[in-house]
């Protein structure tokens, strides 16, 4: 995920804690992000073609977490790209 410190801070300041506090490993739900911020996220990715499912960055809640679900996501974008 391109832009992580600045994603970190958004993500810390919606939520309202210090960008210190969103490590890595934090559970996202455990820090206090709602499932609606979850959607606008999800929503902004896929307007951007990286095309996220809201579920699988549920099932991942970690910063590591949704860099994976990122990462296959832009993966499939391109691949389906180049087909």
């Amino acid at each position: 995920m391109d832009g992580t410190r600045a994603d970190t801070q958004n993500l810390a300041g919606a939520i309202g804690i210090t960008p210190s506090e969103v490590t890595e490993d934090a559970n996202r739900v455990d820090l206090g992000l709602d499932s609606l911020y979850a959607i606008r996220l999800t929503t902004a990715w896929n307007r951007g073609a990286i095309p996220v499912v809201f579920d699988d960055l549920v099932a991942k809640p970690t910063l590591t977490g949704w860099k994976t679900v990122l990462d296959a996501a832009s993966t499939s974008a391109s691949t389906s790209r180049e087909a």
